[in-house]
């Protein structure tokens, strides 16, 4: 499942999200539509390691990296497929963004 920022918070879909069993919701880059490519959205660490970010619910997405951040949900056994796939160091579960890391309407 893959969804454009999450606007309003009490979305149709975030509520079909919270749902699906053994799910696990990454940041991702902008959907441009349905059917294309998404990849999952990577930062580098002050010790040079990249990271991938991982949350445990919607909500916890919503709460660490704000309402504006794009996001797909994938099936948690397959995190270290895209963890490999995405040449990262380490994953980081339910992390805080800092503000200025956050999408907002003007840095999409």
């Amino acid at each position: 499942m893959i969804s454009r920022p999450v606007l309003g918070y009490e979305s149709p879909a975030e509520k079909r999200a919270e749902v699906i069993e053994g799910a696990v919701f990454l940041p991702v880059h902008a959907v441009a539509s349905p059917g294309c490519a998404t990849y999952a959205e990577t930062r580098v660490l002050a010790d040079g390691a990249t990271a991938l970010f991982a949350y445990s619910s919607l909500s916890t997405l919503v709460n660490c990296c704000g309402e504006q951040q794009a996001w797909a949900a994938v099936k948690s056994r397959e995190l270290s497929e895209i963890q490999a796939g995405s040449e990262v160091d380490v994953v980081l579960w339910d992390t805080q963004l800092p503000e200025q890391l956050r999408r907002d309407a003007e840095n999409d």
